[in-house]
């Protein structure tokens, strides 16, 4: 009985990858990649934020997960947000602010990277302090597809 409720609850949970979530983009960071002798930025990376989902360990900061792989041309974002690279008070990514964080809106199917696929950076030298941005509660996802939502007007 106890192994069908785990194989229960095992599926439940890998449907929801399997399917579309919806969310919504919540801000956007660039750092210096960490790669061996190598130098130079990430690409632009994209805070997600699920709907009807709080980030269960740090709720002060509107995102779930991040990706690599946004779709160029996706969105119209406010172009000061391609400005940006990181926070340096914090080593954290540029929130949008709160009149317009849930206007960007999307449906997401997703996977986490496989070791190949993870994009290791380094945002400022607080990343390696406790102070920094918390990176280690976020998950880096693939978007393997998408549908927007436009803005309400």
């Amino acid at each position: 009985m106890c192994g069908l409720i785990v194989l229960t609850l095992y599926s439940c949970e890998q449907k929801n990858l399997d399917g579309y979530v919806e969310g919504s983009i919540t801000g956007t960071f660039l750092c210096p990649k960490v790669v061996n002798g190598s130098a130079g930025d990430t690409i632009r990376g994209f805070c997600i934020l699920l709907k009807d989902r709080e980030n269960s360990t740090i709720t002060y900061y509107p995102m779930d997960l991040y990706t690599f792989n946004l779709p160029d041309g996706s969105f119209t974002l406010p172009i000061e947000i391609f400005k940006y690279k990181y926070d340096g008070s914090n080593c954290g990514p540029k929130f949008l602010p709160d009149s317009l964080i849930s206007n960007y809106k999307l449906m997401i199917k997703y996977r986490y990277p496989v070791e190949n696929e993870l994009i290791e950076f380094v945002c400022g030298p607080c990343t390696a302090m406790a102070a920094g941005f918390p990176w280690r509660h976020f998950k880096q996802i693939i978007i393997e597809d998408i549908e927007i939502s436009l803005p309400e007007k």
